[in-house]
């Protein structure tokens, strides 16, 4: 006897769609980590203090992580135009954006990690895991920056 949803097998991969799910929840929990160091803080310092807490290490991430962004998109560019396959960019790179992000949303825990995202052996370390996972993504965008130039 067939399973009852067995014409899905084929299209819906469970395994795949469970990890999502459980990256999903984890997602959600670091937002709820979040949100309670949030309220925690504003209970000890006030509501004040704690947003300008906040507000200030998002903007200083966006600072900090924008100018290391720049700084590797024209080593980026310059090593296309000149032939060379940029994978040290493509690997900083990689790791900054996830890094900006995290530093972007309020709370503590994402802050701190985006920082240690900023931080360049653990940018290093995330970026060449980020890179293996879609190294070929990376080589078509190359591949198209090459052809574009042409």
């Amino acid at each position: 006897m067939k399973p009852l949803f067995s014409f899905l097998y084929g299209t819906l991969e469970f395994k795949g769609l469970s990890s999502f799910i459980n990256r999903l929840m984890l997602l959600g929990l670091m937002f709820l980590v979040d949100g309670y160091t949030l309220l925690q803080c504003a209970s000890v310092m006030g509501g004040v203090s704690s947003l300008t807490l906040t507000v200030s290490a998002a903007l200083l991430g966006a600072l900090i992580g924008g100018s290391s962004y720049h700084r590797y998109s024209i080593k980026l560019r310059s090593k296309i135009s000149a032939g060379i396959y940029p994978r040290r960019e493509f690997i900083h790179i990689s790791a900054l954006l996830p890094g900006l992000v995290l530093m972007a949303l309020p709370g503590l825990g994402s802050s701190c990690i985006g920082f240690l995202l900023y931080i360049p052996p653990f940018r290093t370390a995330a970026g060449k895991i980020i890179y293996r996972r879609w190294e070929s993504g990376f080589q078509d965008l190359y591949s198209f920056q090459r052809a574009s130039e042409d």
